[in-house]
């Protein structure tokens, strides 16, 4: 049996990380300390004081585990290495650094290509976000193809008889196969892509705007509503410039907000003196006096998987250990990094600019929620009624099952999935109908509903 407070005792008073796990041996909880002697006790000594997110995950905690280091700096990265390993469910998490998509551009190549990527290696290519919404960051990079006529294929050596693709004979490709490009005029188009991608150049958006105006005064709605999105794309991609500060100096901003939709933590970058984006990253339960602590811990997270750490960040509350993150992101980078909170200035009224930002993308949130909730409702009353009683908040996955087949051959049966009301698309499935001849739909639905529960 372990007893927790004998083992308190025997704490070293030395820099470490420490591991809370519940009655299944489960990690729920990773922390850093300078002396885990002094931060472990502080959750068994006064847990009234705690905020009752800590109340509540002090009353899981059967036992704890550490590891010591030999500095804070060790413990820090340690710390952040675990919580990856681990997923503590009492950790802030930003979700896995693969969820969300990189624009890449391979400058280690002769004739660099943008690409879509979820890994950071470190090869020598460019690396843009992440982004949270992978659609606008396929769509941008089909934009740049074609906008530029960049190379598209992997292929570094080709043979002499090589025949070019289609995208040469439509004009969306420069020929390299063939040898005809012109590498210093590509390495400029290359620059105005990464100009793009950093917030610096608005031509893109300029010269698709006149096209779109064009095709719709033309009539050719297809094309405008075509160019349309492509534009929506790149908004989502580099936001509304607006010149915010005097000096051309590149700098983030991270807010924590919560509201009815949950909390999220949320970026403004700066480039050369220019607000150019936004980005939203959702979180977890937040409790009065946790923002400062949040706001730290995703800065953790957020900036060990991004290349593109600025000289300074912004934030609203001071974490903790605001200089020790300072000199772990010094050390990422190569150069000096500061976190603090502006105090007068130009930079305070940054910070007031993008809050108000915050507060009207945090309404619009919970709006959003307000109407999933009602849903939800609508759905749990809808088979309350087909069922004759209520479905019970234990019911959290719905499968659904249907047939269909083309004049009698070529059935299929088909699953979609709900979790907690909401599609979970990953886990829709596809039979191909085996043992049944012909248009017999309650026949191929006994076949899938025996090959998915058996």
């Amino acid at each position: 049996m372990f007893d927790i407070r004998e083992q308190l005792k025997k704490l070293p008073d030395s820099p470490g990380v420490y591991l809370h796990k519940d009655a299944f041996g489960q990690i729920i909880y990773v922390g850093k300390a300078i002396s885990l002697k002094n931060r472990v006790r502080q959750y068994f000594n006064s847990p009234r004081n705690q905020p009752p997110k800590v109340r509540k995950m002090v009353e899981q905690i059967t036992e704890f585990d550490y590891i010591t280091t030999g500095t804070e700096m060790e413990a820090l990265i340690l710390e952040c290495n675990l919580i990856k390993k681990y997923t503590p469910k009492y950790n802030v998490l930003l979700r896995d650094d693969k969820t969300y998509p990189y624009i890449k551009v391979t400058l280690g190549e002769d004739y660099p290509r943008i690409l879509k990527t979820r890994r950071l290696i470190n090869d020598g290519s460019k690396y843009f976000g992440p982004y949270t919404d992978a659609g606008a960051v396929n769509q941008i990079i089909d934009l740049l193809n074609r906008a530029y006529a960049l190379k598209r294929c992997s292929t570094v050596q080709f043979p002499k008889d090589v025949k070019p693709c289609l995208n040469y004979h439509i004009r969306q490709c420069r020929g390299i196969c063939l040898g005809t490009a012109d590498r210093a005029e590509y390495a400029r188009a290359v620059e105005k892509v990464m100009d793009f991608l950093q917030g610096k150049d608005r031509d893109l958006n300029r010269t698709l705007t006149a096209q779109m105006q064009q095709a719709a005064e033309a009539m050719d709605f297809e094309t405008a509503a075509s160019l349309r999105d492509s534009i929506e794309a790149a908004k989502a991609i580099t936001e509304r410039q607006r010149v915010v500060l005097s000096r051309k100096e590149d700098l983030d901003l991270v807010l924590i907000h919560s509201g009815d939709s949950g909390v999220h933590g949320i970026l403004f970058t700066v480039r050369e003196g220019k607000l150019s984006g936004r980005e939203s990253f959702p979180l977890g339960d937040l409790h009065p006096g946790e923002e400062a602590d949040l706001a730290g811990a995703f800065i953790q997270q957020y900036y060990d998987a991004n290349v593109l750490i600025p000289r300074e960040i912004l934030v609203e509350k001071l974490p903790v250990d605001a200089a020790l993150l300072s000199e772990w992101l010094t050390a990422q980078k190569g150069s000096k990094v500061s976190v603090s909170v502006p105090e007068r200035g130009e930079k305070r009224a940054l910070l007031s600019l993008v809050k108000q930002d915050v507060e009207v993308m945090v309404r619009t949130l919970d709006e959003r929620a307000v109407r999933q909730k009602e849903k939800q409702a609508a759905i749990q009353a809808a088979f309350t009624e087909i069922l004759g009683e209520p479905l019970g908040s234990a019911v959290q996955r719905i499968e659904a099952f249907d047939i269909s087949n083309i004049n009698g051959v070529d059935s299929v049966g088909g699953m979609v999935v709900f979790l907690n009301g909401q599609p979970y698309k990953k886990g829709y499935r596809r039979f191909k109908i085996r043992s049944v001849e012909g248009a017999d739909d309650v026949a191929s639905l006994q076949e899938v509903l025996f090959r998915r529960l058996k």
